[in-house]
């Protein structure tokens, strides 16, 4: 329900491009691309998780790129939305990342925690419990 919630509140057009870092089993993104027909990528370093978010996908009859590889390493360039839910050690080093590769009006929908330095480009919020949700226009 929290993802449903988190989606909407997004408003994901049909066609953008999705990225999910640190996918885990892909449930975001895989919600994202069932439910809103965006284009997904899942960036996930666990090979299990990889794989098991492939199964699911094809579970699921939808087609998402499930990516084995460091989030540090991968090009935002593409995002329209971008979806983290990182430990803040994580996210601070991908700020640099941030605003170097992502376009502007990328919506960055980091989940559990803030983004530094980025108070100004915060849009929305959701205060769900445990974890609230924070919505950037970059």
């Amino acid at each position: 329900n929290i993802i449903k919630e988190i989606l909407e509140k997004a408003k994901l057009k049909k066609n953008k491009y999705f990225i999910e870092l640190g996918s885990g089993d892909g449930r975001v993104v895989r919600n994202a691309v069932k439910n809103y027909q965006v284009i997904g990528l899942g960036i996930e370093i666990n090979p299990l998780l990889v794989n098991l978010s492939k199964i699911l996908a094809k579970f699921d009859k939808i087609k998402i790129d499930f990516q084995r590889k460091n989030i540090y390493h991968v090009n935002l360039e593409k995002a329209d939305y971008l979806y983290l839910f990182l430990m803040p050690e994580m996210i601070v080093k991908l700020i640099n990342k941030f605003n170097k590769e992502l376009k502007k009006k990328t919506l960055v929908i980091s989940h559990g925690f803030k983004i530094p330095g980025w108070e100004k480009k915060l849009v929305n919020q959701l205060n769900n419990k445990p974890f609230p949700t924070y919505f950037y226009i970059k």
